[in-house]
């Protein structure tokens, strides 16, 4: 466990012995510590599960925090002394079961905890002066943050895990949910195809919420030399990822796809239905909700399909349809576009802010993501340049047999919303997003 940098605060292991009867773990030793930290009381208190307390400091009276289990907990520490060389320095440190330790903690310093834990969780805390003083007739020695709702002090309600952060969803995800304590991911950071590594890194910062933007949608070639690679990203390390969340009881985000779908029923198709893909990339995606189903925990799959937004700073990020056919156009006006491949286009902005109202009001499942209405892909692009007053662009209707692709499309893959509130239809969505684009 790392040292606080704050000047006063020590960060203190634990050690715990163990027998057939139990174990027993000395907190603190009056040889161990400074006289001015000797403890003058002592209480324990019992945390539930993601219950937090604080933050508060002391102007006089110094604590000696024993965090022993049987659950996880966070400690949040705030230097709020101005005559302190880490004056404004803000610290988390987590342990309990597993990794018990001690902090001591000075005056001036705030501080406060959370239990991140699944179980209750026990903390022994030892101050150096009496509460409220001998015999109970003094003041409190507490200021406490955690009622002044405007305080700079605040115990952000999550730590949010976002894998694929540099994406085009990603980057929509860390946004949405940037009021919590975000871990914003991509590649360079946790290769999720690298299970060992991966889990070693995720169990160290022991998130509450993982969510997973990482994917492969190279759609054709999956069908060839792609399909290994698509099974990892797409099957085998999601599956990976709600092993450790429902290890860690963190909740699991994963994305997944219209393409699950044959495609060929001619009204769409809702949560229940039963996933029947056509194509690697489909199969994949189907794979990874069976795993993730399998496996348990507090999972939710959330499909959406087609999505647009801004590009995301990803290595090998693509760029959107929209994106796409709008730079081409500048060169290009006229277009051969597939007048079939009928689906629900999904704004990436309005998918994160979805994906925190999916989590945060509604129980572990599957979800539809995507907008309302459908649209080809020729109904898709005659809307782009019809928003964008593009009258000189020409789009032929054409079948999909007029682009010979590997994988094979859904005719018919529309996302049908039984779970949730309706969302906005796909037109509206797109011209908010085209509206911002001309800005820019």
């Amino acid at each position: 466990m790392n040292s606080s940098k704050i000047p006063g605060v020590k960060i203190i292991p634990l050690k715990k012995w163990e027998d057939q009867r139990g174990w027993l773990c000395e907190i603190w030793r009056r040889d161990e510590i400074h006289p001015v930290e000797v403890p003058a009381m002592t209480y324990l208190s019992v945390t539930h599960p993601q219950a937090v307390r604080g933050p508060h400091e002391h102007v006089n009276q110094t604590d000696l925090f024993a965090f022993l289990g049987p659950s996880i907990f966070r400690l949040h520490l705030w230097d709020n002394r101005p005559d302190s060389e880490t004056f404004g320095l803000y610290e988390t440190f987590d342990g309990g079961e597993g990794e018990p330790f001690v902090a001591i903690v000075p005056p001036g310093v705030v501080h406060g905890y959370k239990n991140i834990g699944i179980v209750d969780g026990a903390v022994v805390n030892s101050a150096n002066q009496l509460y409220k003083g001998e015999g109970r007739r003094e003041e409190v020695d507490e200021i406490r943050h955690e009622v002044d709702p405007n305080s700079q002090f605040k115990i952000k309600h999550m730590k949010v895990l976002v894998l694929g952060a540099r994406g085009m969803l990603g980057q929509e995800i860390v946004s949405v949910f940037s009021d919590h304590e975000v871990l914003a991911w991509d590649r360079e950071d946790c290769d999720i195809c690298n299970f060992f590594e991966s889990e070693n890194k995720i169990r160290k910062v022991a998130p509450e919420l993982i969510i997973n933007c990482a994917a492969y949608n190279n759609v054709d070639a999956a069908e060839g030399d792609g399909r290994e690679l698509c099974f990892k990203l797409n099957a085998e390390a999601p599956a990976n990822l709600a092993r450790i969340a429902k290890e860690l009881g963190a909740n699991f985000v994963q994305y997944s796809s219209d393409y699950v779908f044959s495609g060929e029923k001619t009204d769409g198709y809702t949560e229940i239905d039963l996933p029947d893909p056509i194509s690697e990339y489909g199969k994949s995606k189907a794979e990874g909700e069976r795993l993730i189903q399998e496996i348990g925990g507090n999972f939710y799959i959330i499909r959406p399909s087609r999505i647009f937004g801004v590009k995301g700073t990803g290595e090998n990020v693509k760029e959107s349809f929209v994106d796409l056919i709008i730079r081409i156009s500048a060169e290009k006006k006229e277009f051969n576009m597939v007048d079939s491949e009928l689906t629900s286009p999904t704004y990436a902005p309005d998918l994160a802010a979805r994906t925190r109202e999916i989590i945060e009001k509604y129980p572990p499942g599957i979800y539809h993501g995507a907008h309302d209405g459908a649209c080809t892909w020729h109904g898709f692009a005659e809307e782009i340049f019809r928003l964008l007053d593009r009258n000189d662009i020409k789009l032929i209707p054409v079948g999909s047999d007029f682009y010979p692709r590997p994988a094979k499309r859904p005719a018919c893959s529309v996302l049908l919303n039984t779970k949730l509130p309706p969302a906005r239809h796909w037109k509206e969505a797109l011209g908010e997003y085209l509206e911002k684009l001309v800005k820019n």
